[in-house]
């Protein structure tokens, strides 16, 4: 955190939106909570589970179509 801080404090005399930075990270930290319920890493996981279920579905269907 003090990291962005010094990093986003210098950056506020080159554009004006850098000197509400404390804002900036509250809208996403509010945008992820929203966006992503079962977090980032759980997500992702779960896209991966309905990736390998429907390419299940459809060597199933496969196999079924040929018999």
């Amino acid at each position: 955190m003090n990291l962005s801080h010094h990093f986003l404090s210098d950056l506020a005399s080159v554009h004006w939106i850098f000197q509400r930075w404390v804002i900036l990270f509250g809208i996403i930290f509010i945008l992820v909570v929203i966006f992503f319920p079962n977090g980032i890493v759980g997500t992702i996981q779960k896209k991966i589970h309905e990736r390998k279920m429907k390419q299940r579905v459809k060597q199933v269907e496969k196999k079924s179509a040929k018999n």
